[in-house]
């Protein structure tokens, strides 16, 4: 049987409802742990835990990486290489991809940067929500070399 502890109860760190959370590093045995979360007006904090080394317990820093960009953020997804498929700036960048109702954002995250926007095509209704997912494989300009590529799916088109 699986037993878990409660490390941190954060309050208030949102404004508005939470609306994912997804941990993108862990270190020192789980003495530092950093993860993006989102709320539902589009928010989308940093958050690092760390563990206190005298006294114990963990504290937590957390900063906005976008307060209004986007829209109803649903979608936080992390790219995680393959030994089969190295990619360096993939691999070292620790790309994430953040969906909301009006576009998707690529992140690095090492360092913190927005490298690419995707508007919501004008011809998907208003209030739906991409999918996103990260995978390998051949494109017409990459034909000889498995590459990473981020697929995301908005209303009907994908």
């Amino acid at each position: 049987m699986l037993e878990y502890k409660l490390l941190k109860y954060i309050p208030n760190l949102h404004d508005t409802d939470v609306t994912a959370v997804k941990i993108y590093e862990v270190l020192n045995n789980g003495g530092n742990i950093h993860a993006l979360t989102s709320e539902d007006t589009g928010g989308v904090r940093r958050l690092e835990i760390n563990k206190k080394a005298i006294f114990g317990g963990f504290s937590h820093v957390s900063e906005y990486l976008f307060k209004s960009k986007l829209k109803g953020t649903t979608a936080i997804q992390m790219y995680e290489s393959n030994s089969q498929y190295k990619n360096q700036f993939c691999d070292n960048s620790q790309l994430v991809a953040i969906g909301g109702t009006n576009m998707i954002t690529i992140c690095t995250m090492k360092p913190i940067d927005c490298i690419y926007t995707i508007n919501k095509p004008t011809f998907c209704k208003e209030k739906s929500l991409p999918y996103i997912d990260w995978g390998f494989g051949l494109t017409p300009s990459h034909r000889e070399k498995t590459v990473p590529i981020m697929a995301f799916a908005w209303d009907r088109v994908i």
